[in-house]
């Protein structure tokens, strides 16, 4: 932040950094220009989707078909942020009461 600031950097985070994050049952992760989301029904697919926010910021065209290992990435660094910070997961069951 500081380096932003200061003049020096236009962002916070490096272009593969991931960023991750969960709140009321949705996943987000984000590296460089692409997110992966995962919404709950009836919200979402209830499945992940991954977008190029360089030219769809508005998040209405899932490019996860054509970039399956990015999308897999996007997962693996989802997963990884989930057990650094002890995300504790919904009881599904709960979810659909």
């Amino acid at each position: 932040m500081l380096s932003i600031l200061a003049g020096e950097s236009t962002s916070v985070h490096g272009p593969d950094e991931a960023i991750a994050w969960e709140y009321n049952n949705i996943k987000a992760v984000r590296i460089g220009d692409f997110k992966a989301t995962w919404i709950i029904k009836p919200f979402g697919p209830a499945e992940w989707q991954v977008f190029d926010l360089s030219v769809d910021p508005g998040e209405s065209n899932d490019v996860s078909s054509q970039h399956p290992e990015l999308k897999e990435r996007l997962i693996s660094a989802w997963e990884e942020y989930a057990d650094s910070v002890g995300v504790i997961p919904p009881d599904a069951n709960a979810l659909l009461e």
